[in-house]
């Protein structure tokens, strides 16, 4: 942990700290101003912030959330966080880009501090860009997601590193895509709305 500046409360176990960086295995979290509340044994325990919250992961995973708070277990990783006052994620992996917005996003983490799990409600977007090259032929696919709840799971990728895994959502949703195949003219967008969607 490393801030610009902070105070710690010995009696209370508190650090109010000042543009600060917590660093874990697989990423850090950022924050203009917080709170860090300490175990007895100097361990990190919780780490509260109402002046934005910035998180990214070993993949160059991306969540920025207005306040925030995360939980940590007795090894300094993190185990659960919450985010609100509109949250954005970005990740940009092997030719995949991802870019979401919610006003609300629960996290679960996987022993080491991996990232599995994001419960994002009241308004759920998602914009996704994949682009690949088989048989030397470029192909690009544009998709638009939008539902009330969204819940993401996330899978190891190797060496600490996580990936987006699948997309459930709930109470209705539309997805638009629109694909197009080398220098073909991209094809008609295509709408799907349902109840949930994976």
């Amino acid at each position: 942990i490393a801030a610009q500046h902070a105070e710690f409360d010995r009696d209370t176990d508190l650090c109010r700290m000042i543009a600060s960086t917590a660093r874990y295995r697989h990423g850090d979290a950022r924050s203009a101003q917080a709170t860090i509340q300490f175990r007895d044994d100097g361990t990190a325990e919780q780490l509260d912030t109402t002046n934005g919250l910035v998180l990214n992961t070993a993949a160059g995973g991306h969540l920025q959330a207005a306040s925030g708070l995360l939980q940590f277990d007795e090894h300094n990783e993190p185990k659960h966080g919450h985010l609100e006052g509109g949250v954005t994620i970005d990740s940009d992996n092997n030719g995949r880009k991802l870019h979401g917005t919610a006003p609300t996003a629960e996290l679960q983490f996987a022993a080491g501090g991996v990232l599995r799990l994001a419960h994002l409600e009241r308004g759920v977007n998602f914009d996704s860009d994949e682009q690949t090259n088989a048989s030397g032929v470029a192909s690009r696919a544009h998709r638009v997601w939008a539902s009330p709840i969204a819940d993401l799971a996330f899978r190891d990728s190797g060496k600490g590193q996580v990936e987006l895994d699948s997309l459930h959502g709930i109470g209705g949703v539309v997805v638009t895509s629109e694909s197009q195949r080398g220098s073909t003219a991209p094809a008609p967008v295509r709408t799907r709305r349902s109840s949930s969607g994976r």
